[in-house]
Parts: structure tokens; sequence; C-alpha cells
């Protein structure tokens, strides 16, 4: 009775240790979140050090792992090390679910959703910033940066979807909440990213002069240099404020072209033509080129200003851009796969160095759950690659048929490009099948840089490709055709350098059992027996 009188007063006083070091750690952990951490270039290493050296040796709340969890994630941010970044998000994610915080819960998912929106991906956006208002409603916010961040992210989402009069009241509401704050530490950036946005709003509503007066409030502004937050003011504030001025310039030359004002074109082409170059720097120097990308697209296609200067220098980069994206994209799904390999390994040397006394069953049980990860694995990329047409890397046709059933069931409109080389059959008599699984690949490099998420690329069969698009884009579908075959009929070929391959290409748009597909190959017969080398609508 002694000795388990001892144990369980051993217990009780270990557990009360437990609690108030807990409770001393609290104050330690605020003061170092708040106030410790910089963020500076010249001790972000020293920084991260010490966060995981708290986390890994400290007895903390679940708040306080939560809070050191998405401070660590920060740091990595600003490292460049995005994968290990979102995922020290979803660490802190789960303590701070499991806290009675949810000013920070809800700040997290703001965060995840600001990465779905900088990565055009509005829907998940919408689903991250649904889950932020479960965990609590942002009338109710206390923190005021975090509730201050939440209306300026909703009115940025409604801004991107074209909400303009919902956007205006969501800004102001976030800059009004700034106003209540003299903590002297975010508020300055807060406001500039909130204003930002609402010269983005009144550029887009046609009030001119009141874009012009915020890009001039911020021209010459430190906060377009600062390294502190770097990564997090690029995101928020210096890449949309480049991108609404360099659209502001564009539509005054413009619209100064349209006018005949000759002197004012030319003041406002220069100066579009240097932001332009600016904005462009911008993006590419620290990973922005989809918004390159969407902006100069937008330019091209809204005001084509009379410059070839800067016609030469769009096209020239949109060229670029394609092809550069493509490769990112490769590339991050190589990194992916690399970074879940080593976690992989690096839990598997933890799990071993901890239970190196289990038991074998415990062991084999390890290795049997390794050994159907890797089976899952290699059964979802056969399953990935069984919808792949191995020659050109595009989808096949049989994905083809599924998704236009899918999307015939839906009752949507759609549209159909349907294409086909000009004889093609020349090509593989005359230079052989080598040279010409030469060109099905290359036409098929062509088609997968106009891939997103509602337009799909498939080889269809032979020679002959369709393009699927799932939203209302039937004046694009005219324009990404055209580019298609001007960039197909420019194509040199190593082994015959005079040799010019065309295209003839079919058009047609519907919805529900309409049979789309054989509209648009009948115009593409159209196209063929009126000469070739034709786009028919």
């Amino acid at each position: 009775m002694i000795i388990i009188a001892g144990l369980v007063a051993g217990q009780l006083i270990y557990y009360g240790y437990v609690y108030f070091e807990k409770k001393s750690n609290h104050k330690k952990v605020m003061d170092m979140v708040d106030n410790d951490i910089t963020y500076e270039w010249d001790n972000l290493d020293e920084q991260l050090k010490l966060v995981l050296e708290w986390i890994d040796k400290k007895h903390l709340s679940n708040e306080d792992l939560g809070r050191l969890y998405e401070r660590a994630a920060l740091i990595y941010q600003q490292q460049g090390a995005d994968m290990t970044y979102y995922r020290y998000l979803g660490y802190a994610l789960y303590f701070l679910e499991n806290s009675d915080d949810k000013d920070y819960t809800v700040n997290i998912y703001l965060d995840l959703a600001n990465f779905y929106l900088n990565n055009f991906s509005i829907a998940h956006a919408g689903e991250m910033m649904e889950k932020a208002q479960e965990a609590s409603p942002f009338e109710n916010l206390e923190n005021l940066q975090v509730k201050s961040y939440a209306y300026r992210l909703k009115g940025i989402i409604e801004a991107v979807k074209g909400n303009y009069a919902d956007a205006e009241e969501l800004l102001n509401k976030s800059l009004e909440i700034v106003s209540l704050s003299d903590t002297g530490i975010f508020e300055e950036s807060y406001i500039a990213m909130s204003e930002t946005w609402l010269a983005n709003v009144y550029f887009e509503t046609g009030r001119m002069d009141e874009c012009a007066k915020i890009l001039q409030k911020y021209e010459d502004s430190p906060l377009l240099t600062q390294d502190i937050y770097r990564k997090i003011l690029l995101r928020d504030f210096v890449v949309p404020y480049y991108q609404t001025k360099t659209s502001y310039y564009v539509a005054l030359a413009y619209k100064s072209d349209q006018e005949g004002n000759t002197a004012d074109f030319r003041t406002y082409s220069t100066t579009a033509e240097t932001l332009i170059g600016t904005f462009m720097d911008v993006c590419e120097n620290n990973g922005y080129e989809r918004h390159e990308l969407g902006t100069l697209l937008r330019m091209q296609s809204e005001y084509p200003v009379d410059d070839p200067r800067i016609q030469s220098m769009l096209y020239e980069k949109l060229d670029s851009l394609y092809t550069n994206l493509m490769n990112e994209q490769n590339e991050n799904y190589a990194s992916i796969i690399d970074s879940q390999i080593d976690d992989s390994k690096n839990n598997m040397a933890e799990n071993v160095e901890r239970q190196q006394n289990n038991t074998y069953r415990n062991i084999l049980a390890t290795f049997i759950a390794i050994i159907m990860f890797i089976i899952v694995i290699f059964v979802i990329i056969a399953i990935l690659y069984s919808n792949v047409d191995g020659l050109s890397s595009l989808l096949n046709r049989k994905k083809l048929d599924k998704k236009l059933g899918l999307v015939k069931r839906k009752g949507v409109n759609y549209t159909i490009i349907m294409i086909d080389m000009d004889n093609f059959k020349n090509v593989n008599d005359t230079y052989g099948h080598l040279s010409g699984d030469l060109v099905i690949q290359r036409l098929g490099e062509l088609l997968s840089r106009e891939v997103k998420d509602d337009v799909k690329a498939y080889r269809y069969g032979g020679e002959e490709f369709v393009i699927l698009i799932t939203k209302d884009l039937n004046k694009q579908s005219e324009i990404i055709a055209e580019r298609i075959r001007r960039s197909m009929e420019q194509e040199r070929w190593e082994f015959c350098e005079d040799l010019v391959i065309t295209l003839s290409i079919g058009i047609a748009t519907g919805h529900g059992n309409e049979d789309v597909l054989k509209k648009a190959d009948e115009n593409l017969y159209k196209s063929k027996q009126s000469g070739k080398n034709k786009i028919t609508m």
C-alpha cells in the first residue's frame, strides 16, 4: 500500500509539475511568437532552431504548440521551403483545432485559402473560407489582425469573382477593423494590402481617378522593397500593386490610342512598357509566374495597345511563360514525390529507433504497411497512366468518352475543338514513322500548354486531337484554336527545315445530349474541303 501510494503521489506530483510548467511556458511562447521572432534574413536559421527546440523539449498546451508550429511554418516559407511550410501548417491546425483558441485556427485556414487563391483555385479557396467561418464566425473574432485578414481575403475572393460591390464593402470593412488597432506591428502593411485591392476594384469598375490616388500613395513606399515578412508582402501587396498599376497604364495607353491622342499615347505606352518589365521581373524573381501569365493574357485580350515594343514583349513573354509553367509543374510533381519519400524514410527511422525493442509482430506489421503503401502508389500510378496516350502524353480517347458522358449527364454547355494534321500520311511516307512520331509529340506539347481546370486535351486517334472546354469560353475557343494553328505552322523540323505542317480545325458548341463532337468533326471536314490550314466554327 505504501508503494502504491508513493506511485500515485509521484504521478500526481508529475502531473502538477507539467500543468504549472505549461502555464509558465504559455506566457513565454506568446512573447516569443508575438515579439521575439522577426523573420529577418540574417537570423532565420537561429529563430527556426529556437522554435523547434521548444516544440521538442518543452511541456506545452495545444494552443502553444499550434502557435509554435505556425511560426515554424512561416519561417520555412521565408526560406522558400513551400512543401514543409504547408506540412507545418497542418501540424499547427491539428493542435489549434484541439484547443480553445479559434482566432489562429481561422488564421491558418485563411493562409490555406490565400494559397489556393494565388494558384487560381477559387473553388478550393472558397472551401477553406467556409472552414474558417465554421471554426469561428468572422464577426466573433477577437484578434483584430486575424479579423482584418479574414474580411480582406473574403473581399479579394469576391473581386476575383467579379462581384465588385461586395468586394469593396468587405475591403472597407477590413480597413475599418485595422483602424481600431494600435499595436504598431501590422497596421501599416494591412492598410496597404486592403487599399491595393481597393485600387484594383476601382480600376475594374472604371473609377480611374480613385485607383490612381491609391497607386500614387504607395509609389515610393518602403513596403515594396523591405525584407521583413517578405513573402507575405509579395503575395498580398507587392504583386497586386504592380499588377494593378501595370493594367492601369496599359488601359490608359489603349484609351488614348483609341481616341487618337498621340502625345498621351506615347507617354502612357512608355510608362506601360516600363511597368510591364518591372511587373514581370517581380513575378519571375519570386515565383509568381501564374499571376504574370494571367495579367499579360488579359492585357493582350482587353487592351491590345498599338505599340510594337509592347506587343513584341507580350508575345515573347507569353510563349516563355507557357513553357516555364509546364516545366515548373513537372518539377513540383517530382518534388512532391521526393518529399513524400524523404518523409517516409525519416518517419521510419524514428519509428525504428523508438521501437527497436518491440516484438517481431510489430516489426512485421510495419513492414506490411510499407509494402501496402508502395502497392497502392503503384496501383494509382497504373490507373493514372491507363488514361494517358503514350506518344503525345495527352489524355486518350477512353478518357474523353468518359468525360463527355459526364458532361452530357450534367447538361452543361461545352465546346469541342477537333484538330487534324494536314497531309500527315506524306510525312510518314517521306520521312519515316519516327519523324511522324516526333510531329505528334510536338503537337501534344502545344496542346498541353492550353490545359487548365476547364480545358482538357486528348489524342482522339492517329493524327486527330480534341480539346474539350467545359465552361462558357465560346469567344476564347477560337483564340485557343488559332494560337495552336499558328504555333504548329511556325514549327521547324529537324528532319526537314523547309517542311511546314498545318492543321485543319473544327469547333462546335452545345449542351446535354447534343452530338457536339460530330458537329466539330463536320466543321473540321469543311476546313479540309475549303483548302486546309483553316478553322471552321
